[in-house]
């Protein structure tokens, strides 16, 4: 590789317990390597300090993960009475925030959560 050519990092953003970013690529593919505070890429830690993140994926743990892994509510319960809408749209427009932040030689995308059975977000997307 020429030294000019940038190393190209792939982050997927997700909610899940304890973490909201994955690496896809490199050495550290399927790792966890952020969550709502903070990413580290390459040793180096970002803070983000951005309390919208913070309060989105306390929702998402709160309003759907943890009702679904304690047996409180079903996945098909979940996905009656939570505004997937509305918590796509605020996850979108904090990873764009979020890729504002990062590197220039990171790419970001952007995936439903595994409980999410709306349809609205069908396939991970990159965040420009």
């Amino acid at each position: 590789m020429e030294q000019s050519e940038k190393i190209v990092y792939e982050i997927l953003m997700t909610p899940d317990y304890g973490s909201v970013f994955i690496c896809e690529s490199g050495d550290d593919t399927g790792t966890t390597i952020g969550d709502e505070e903070s990413i580290t890429i390459n040793d180096k830690t970002i803070e983000f300090n951005l309390p919208d993140l913070q309060n989105w994926t306390s929702e998402y743990l709160w309003q759907v993960l943890v009702p679904c892994e304690s047996g409180e509510k079903t996945i098909e319960e979940i996905n009656e009475i939570f505004d997937w809408k509305d918590f796509h749209k605020r996850g979108l427009e904090l990873a764009h925030k979020v890729k504002k932040l990062l590197p220039e030689n990171v790419r970001l995308r952007y995936a439903a959560p595994f409980e999410d059975r709306s349809g609205i977000i069908s396939d991970e997307m990159w965040v420009e």
